[in-house]
């Protein structure tokens, strides 16, 4: 059926996830020390974060200098849960999905560039 059925359904799907994918890469360039390209083709984006990671070990607010302390950083001081792109071998960067709301989104990127500011 999801092969072979009606496809209507992709249309406004598709729609959305262009459009939170456009929001999501634009807000993260907002923020200092975030550089973010647009993605080929995925429902997550994979920002560099190395710039704010040094800004944060500078003023001491991390221990360490890595993406992982960098992630739980923003898991405890803003509520956003991210991935270490170390996991996928790209130490410094981070993977956030834009696989929620807008709503929900608009509200965790608000939250990160408080939580870096």
């Amino acid at each position: 059926a999801a092969l072979n059925g009606d496809q209507n359904c992709l249309a406004p799907m598709i729609k959305a996830f262009r459009e939170r994918h456009v929001f999501v890469v634009n807000e993260l360039n907002k923020i200092p020390g975030v550089k973010c390209l647009m993605a080929g083709g995925a429902f997550y984006a994979f920002p560099d974060v190395r710039p704010a990671i040094q800004n944060l070990l500078a003023r001491d607010v991390i221990e360490e200098g890595t993406d992982i302390a960098f992630s739980e950083y923003l898991l405890e001081s803003a509520d956003v849960a991210v991935v270490p792109g170390s996991a996928f071998g790209a130490e410094g960067y981070i993977r956030l999905s834009f696989a929620t709301s807008q709503a929900n989104l608009e509200k965790a990127l608000k939250r990160i560039a408080q939580a870096l500011a």
